[in-house]
């Protein structure tokens, strides 16, 4: 990734700030997708999260 950031003039500090405009229109297509399906998305910040139990809640 860094030879990849170098090549394009980019520092690999300033990564963040690269990719923040991708990902805020990844995020945004897939809400969008969701609510098209009538889905709502969960975000998940607990590092001890467990899908196998959230599952089962439904």
């Amino acid at each position: 990734m860094t030879k990849y950031l170098s090549a394009r003039g980019i520092r690999i500090f300033d990564f963040m700030a690269f990719t923040k405009p991708l990902t805020a229109a990844i995020k945004a297509n897939a809400e969008a997708l969701a609510a098209a399906s009538g889905l709502t998305i969960d975000y998940v910040r607990k590092k001890n999260f467990r899908k196998e139990k959230r599952s089962r809640q439904f």
